[in-house]
């Protein structure tokens, strides 16, 4: 089981950016169309200049494109075979063509009446098989021709669609606030930049929720502009508005702890905090993306074949979910060891889960583990924006050897991963080979 050479992830990168400013420019070529004032324009506009969309490692975007040209060069790939093995029937049909026309001239030096005859006929006949080749490499070139031209098409729509998935960092907007974050992807949370209507007075503040709402409908305009027309637009938007469904229930579920009275840890259970990790994160940062380049390769494959593909198969369909369910709280599980142990300046965010009340991996771990004084400890100092109870919780984390025990689970979680992904290899390997390259790109990583 390997994952795809071909796929260079900074030679596309490039190309991906380069996509992001056509988009802006068709969201902003939109606004004078709705009358709108010049500062508000302005406004939108360095919304979209901002670090909220771009700032980002981008892997939701990379990713899809990663699973997108994995599935295409397995199709190609699969169809290259095809015609080969064409070509070798057509071989075959030219032997035996070939062996007829040797055992027709025996036989036509014994018959001198019919060897004329059977000679304009083998003429005929191997005229006729010459035009039908001719004519066959002529139709193979020609569709080449058309699917080069269909795949770069493709590629492009590809990179749009990998931008409506970084569109969905909305929700990180509106997740700083409800966090009272500080930093996000190395800048200040756009909520505490100066309001570029009046930078000199204001932040942009509680703006910031609108502009939230304005980023996902920014996100729908996009798909309707390049897409309405396309066959799978409907099952693209539904997609697209699952996953927010779920996230946007992720969400609540993640800041509902700060509202639970402090020192309650009665919902702070692994269980809990899985059904968090997996509608929060699952489902659009490993589930959207493969499904979306699931969604078009069929359909390009069907296209292709003249013909209707099967469904997944329910076994398949079930291990593709349980592994992006599982990425989801491996990835979360790392982003609450991050929050608090990891170099704000180096992962570009500083952590506040332990100030939020979070129900993070941590905490949750920490329970199972402490002792009584320990247990009362996290009590009466979790929850609390206060320097001195944050480093109280800190040390205790740090003597009931928290660290340790999270690596112990990032090995276990890797290693469970990996045999799901194994399982999947015998069922499709292009899919697994996507997950795969999901999970190396999150194993052991440090921002």
């Amino acid at each position: 089981m390997e994952t795809n050479d071909i796929f260079n992830l900074e030679d596309e990168r490039e190309e991906f950016i380069k996509v992001y400013s056509i988009l802006k420019n068709d969201i902003l070529n939109e606004l004078p169309k709705m009358k709108l004032a010049s500062n508000a324009i302005d406004y939108i506009k360095e919304l979209l200049n901002s670090s909220t969309i771009t700032g980002g490692k981008m892997y939701r975007g990379l990713g899809f494109l990663y699973s997108f040209n994995t599935l295409l060069l397995s199709i190609k790939n699969n169809n290259n075979n095809n015609n080969n093995n064409n070509n070798n029937n057509n071989n075959n049909n030219n032997n035996n063509n070939n062996n007829n026309n040797n055992n027709n001239n025996n036989n036509n030096n014994n018959n001198n009446n019919n060897n004329n005859n059977n000679n304009n006929n083998n003429n005929n006949n191997n005229n006729n098989n010459n035009n039908n080749n001719n004519n066959n490499n002529n139709n193979n070139n020609n569709n080449n021709n058309n699917n080069n031209k269909h795949l770069e098409t493709n590629k492009h729509e590809a990179r749009i669609i990998g931008w409506c998935l970084e569109f969905i960092s909305f929700f990180l907007i509106t997740d700083d606030i409800m966090d009272n974050g500080i930093t996000r992807r190395g800048e200040l949370c756009w909520y505490r930049n100066p309001s570029p209507f009046n930078p000199t007075e204001h932040k942009v503040g509680m703006l910031a929720i609108n502009d939230s709402v304005l980023l996902e409908s920014f996100l729908f305009f996009i798909l309707k502009r390049y897409f309405k027309n396309k066959s799978y637009y409907v099952d693209l938007f539904e997609l697209f508005h699952e996953s927010i469904f779920y996230t946007a229930t992720g969400q609540l579920l993640d800041t509902s702890s700060s509202h639970l009275k402090r020192g309650d840890f009665t919902n702070f259970t692994i269980e809990n905090y899985r059904q968090i990790c997996i509608n929060k994160s699952s489902y659009f940062v490993f589930y959207l993306q493969i499904k979306i380049a699931i969604l078009l390769t069929e359909i390009m494959d069907c296209e292709n074949k003249g013909k209707q593909r099967d469904r997944i198969e329910e076994e398949e369909e079930d291990l593709i979910k349980s592994i992006c369910f599982d990425l989801g709280v491996y990835g979360q599980a790392q982003d609450d060891y991050l929050d608090c142990f990891g170099d704000p300046k180096f992962i570009g965010k500083t952590g506040t889960d332990i100030q939020e009340n979070k129900c993070s991996w941590l905490i949750c771990k920490a329970i199972t583990i402490s002792n009584d004084h320990q247990l009362n400890q996290l009590k009466k100092h979790y929850g609390i924006e206060n320097e001195n109870d944050v480093s109280i919780v800190k040390s205790v984390f740090k003597e009931i050897n928290l660290p340790k025990h999270y690596e112990q689970f990032e090995n276990e979680q890797h290693h469970s991963i990996y045999n799901k992904i194994l399982k999947l290899s015998e069922i499709s390997s292009p899919k697994s080979d996507i997950l795969l390259f999901l999970l190396k790109k999150l194993f052991k990583r440090v921002k």
